[in-house]
């Protein structure tokens, strides 16, 4: 027997994560942990080894408590790292090509966060639907994979420390649809769920997040089209290059600049030397956070992505 927490949002229940005695065996979000220890600093907070006390005390409107049978070996945190996430989602692959699936998430790209980049107060009733075209089924499995890695951290110092689960949810909710999600419809979600947000704030941390989401998602292709070409070619495998491309105006930060630069006199970068390179840069930059290079988010607002050259 064990604990299952959820969250309503959205008129959904959303699981956060799973204690046995006390202990975390389960965690679907990336926050529950420290919510857990949150709770527990609280003086009003029950005996977390005690189940009947979580269910009696946690039943809503918000977070509930619900007695959960555990099957036979689930005692271990579930792994949402983006090597599981690869592992996961290259099993039964289509037709599509990894070619393919990239060019169609870098549109996605280009239709939200490059969507009216040089404009200083877009309309955003005229932003485009995130697909622009036909999207095989295989790409927005990848993006939903981004999201099951952790791809959004959302955390902004003006948002509750839960903000990722609800930009998260925001982000699956809208991704149902065929067209996907406009920047117009994510913006109007975040300011639904954070009243105290403005139009511009809320702006900013959907072009974020989308950023991180999809880069993210043509990350896991990229790493499995890695390991299906090293299983193929064996030694003679080269890994492709990428330069870090995009806007280049008064708001492209030193950050992307330099590594921009770098990327091009090279001729081109593997995505782990990209990654070091934004992560060194970030560091040296007061506006860089390198805690999310991983999530190809240098610094927040970042605009720039990584191109293929080879």
């Amino acid at each position: 027997m064990a604990v299952k927490f959820f969250m309503h949002y959205d008129g959904e229940k959303h699981p956060l994560g799973t204690l046995r005695e006390g202990e975390i065996v389960e965690s679907d979000e990336e926050g529950f942990k420290d919510w857990v220890e949150n709770e527990k600093d609280l003086d009003t907070t029950p005996d977390f080894t005690d189940d009947d006390a979580l269910v009696n005390t946690y039943y809503g409107p918000s977070i509930v408590a619900e007695y959960v049978e555990l099957e036979e070996g689930e005692d271990e945190v579930k792994d949402l790292s983006k090597s599981a996430q690869v592992a996961r989602r290259s099993m039964g692959r289509g037709d599509t090509t990894y070619e393919e699936i990239n060019d169609v998430i870098k549109d996605a790209y280009d239709n939200t966060v490059w969507w009216a980049h040089d404009e200083d107060d877009p309309d955003l009733s005229k932003s485009p639907s995130m697909w622009s075209k036909d999207v095989p089924d295989e790409a927005k499995q990848w993006v939903e994979a981004a999201l099951d890695s952790n791809a959004i951290h959302g955390d902004y110092k003006d948002l509750p420390w839960l903000a990722p689960l609800n930009i998260e949810r925001i982000f699956r909710r809208r991704l149902r649809g065929d067209a996907g999600f406009r920047v117009e419809d994510v913006v109007d979600d975040l300011q639904d769920t954070f009243p105290h947000i403005d139009e511009q704030r809320a702006l900013n941390i959907a072009r974020t997040e989308t950023g991180a989401v999809l880069d993210t998602a043509r990350e896991l292709a990229h790493e499995a089209e890695t390991q299906e070409k090293q299983q193929e070619e064996g030694e003679n495998y080269e890994p492709p290059l990428y330069n870090w491309v995009g806007p280049n105006d008064n708001s492209t930060t030193e950050i992307c600049s330099e590594v921009g630069k770098i990327t091009k006199e090279r001729g081109g970068v593997t995505l782990e030397q990209l990654k070091s390179l934004l992560r060194e840069h970030a560091r040296d930059s007061p506006s860089g956070t390198p805690n999310r290079v991983d999530d190809w988010s240098p610094h927040y607002q970042c605009r720039r992505t990584y191109e293929r050259v080879n």
